[in-house]
């Protein structure tokens, strides 16, 4: 579930966001891939961060924040894929 949803968020920051809005479709391929890379560590990080700061938190909470975590990741690709003209 983890691997998924660090797939989901980079591919879309890499692709969507850098590639097709930042840099206006002036990217290629090995730069996607490092920008990517980048992000998915910095999404690992920010993991690791926020699971030692929450050591002591009751596991039925955890549980459902890590649904909504996964659901609040999952929602903007979802309507990306809906309703961007471009896409």
């Amino acid at each position: 579930m983890v691997t998924g949803l660090i797939f989901a968020a980079t591919s879309a920051f890499s692709y969507d966001l850098y590639h097709h809005i930042w840099k206006r479709g002036q990217t290629g391929e090995k730069e996607q891939l490092r920008v990517a890379r980048r992000i998915a560590v910095a999404i690992g990080l920010i993991s690791i961060i926020l699971s030692v700061g929450m050591e002591g938190v009751n596991v039925a909470f955890l549980v459902s924040m890590t649904f909504a975590i996964a659901a609040s990741s999952m929602f903007p690709l979802l309507i990306l894929t809906f309703y961007w003209k471009r896409f």
